[in-house]
């Protein structure tokens, strides 16, 4: 479950107890937060000398906005650099941490993730049609394991084998231990 998002008034808060030199502890007890939420939102903003609520609230909007540009298609050298290297069948692993290191004179960041979510969308998010032909993999593109016809028979031979309710065995006489006459 995602965590409630901070809101410009506990971002107003959280500035006045920096102002009164307060812990991030004291903060997020007024707050009912956790103090690593606190600490976490003082240090992507700036720190304690420089922690602005109005600049921090716009920077929070700015990030949460979508859909987000995907990275290929802001970066076209480096979507040309992927789409060679899954033309001659590397795999996006592969591209990744070499990009990462600075191998073939490219550098660049982006996770293999992200580039398997370029190729399967079909040319949608910045990589030509046809790249997931390329890739080594059994399954070339996403699709169900199973039809719904297959699921569909398994149940029925389930359901044909299981015996019936009325068809059960006569219920066992229970031991002759277990019916003794109190002595």
């Amino acid at each position: 479950m995602p965590a409630r998002l901070l809101t410009l008034h506990e971002r107003e808060e959280i500035r006045a107890g920096i102002e009164r030199r307060e812990l991030d502890g004291v903060i997020s007890g007024r707050l009912g937060r956790h103090r690593c939420t606190i600490n976490a939102e003082i240090t992507r903003n700036g720190g304690r000398r420089a922690y602005f609520a109005v600049a921090a609230q716009g920077r929070a909007n700015e990030q949460r906005q979508r859909p987000k540009t995907p990275i290929l298609v802001a970066a076209p050298t480096l979507c040309a650099h992927v789409t060679a290297r899954l033309e001659v069948k590397d795999s996006p692993m592969t591209i990744s941490r070499e990009l990462a290191s600075g191998v073939h004179d490219a550098t660049g960041s982006i996770s293999y993730e992200s580039i398997y979510r370029a190729v399967y969308p079909h040319g949608a998010r910045g990589l030509p049609k046809g790249l997931h032909e390329r890739l080594h993999r059994r399954r070339r593109c996403r699709r169900r394991r199973r039809s719904d016809s297959a699921d569909a028979e398994k149940k029925a031979r389930w359901a044909s084998s299981a015996p019936s309710p009325t068809a059960r065995p006569a219920p066992m006489r229970a031991p002759r231990w277990a019916t003794s006459k109190g002595t």
